[in-house]
C-alpha cells in the first residue's frame, strides 16, 4: 500500500469518512469485523495511528505468489517499512503490470453460516 494519510486512532474513529469501518454488533458476521473501534485509553487515542491509502492491493484468500528475489517477506508480527527504494520501485512496477490496485479477494475468515469445506484461506493471513 502507498500511504496517503496518517491519522491518530481518535481521528480515525471520529472522522465521518470512516464510519462504515466501525463494527456493527447486531449485523451479520462480516459487518461485525470492522477495524474502526473506539480507542480505550490515551495511548490508543493519540499514540497509535491508522494509515489511509487510496492505492493498495488486498488479496486475502486469493493471495498471489511474490518472487523471493523481492525480499518482501515479513518474519515477525507487525509490519515492515524499511525497504530499499530501488527494491520498492522494482516491486511496484512488477505488481502494476500484473494486477489492478484495490481489493482483489475476500478476507481469510469464513462466514458462520457457510458450509465447511475447502474455502479456508490457504495462507496464514
Amino acid at each position: 500500500m502507498q500511504v496517503d494519510e496518517k491519522v491518530t486512532r481518535w481521528e480515525y474513529f471520529t472522522d465521518d469518512r470512516f464510519k462504515e469501518k466501525k463494527p456493527l454488533k447486531t449485523r451479520n458476521y462480516k459487518q461485525t469485523r470492522g477495524d474502526n473501534k473506539r480507542p480505550r485509553n490515551a495511548f490508543e487515542k493519540h499514540e497509535q495511528f491508522a494509515l489511509i491509502s487510496r492505492h493498495f492491493y488486498y488479496f486475502g484468500r486469493d493471495a498471489i505468489s511474490i518472487p523471493k528475489d523481492f525480499n518482501l517477506e515479513k518474519k515477525f508480527q507487525g509490519y515492515r517499512y524499511n525497504f530499499p527504494p530501488t527494491d520498492m520501485r522494482r516491486f511496484v512496477e512488477w505488481i502494476e503490470k500484473r494486477r489492478k490496485p484495490g481489493r482483489r479477494g475476500e478476507p481469510c475468515y469464513r462466514e458462520f453460516d457457510e458450509p465447511k469445506g475447502n474455502n479456508k484461506c490457504k495462507l496464514s493471513c
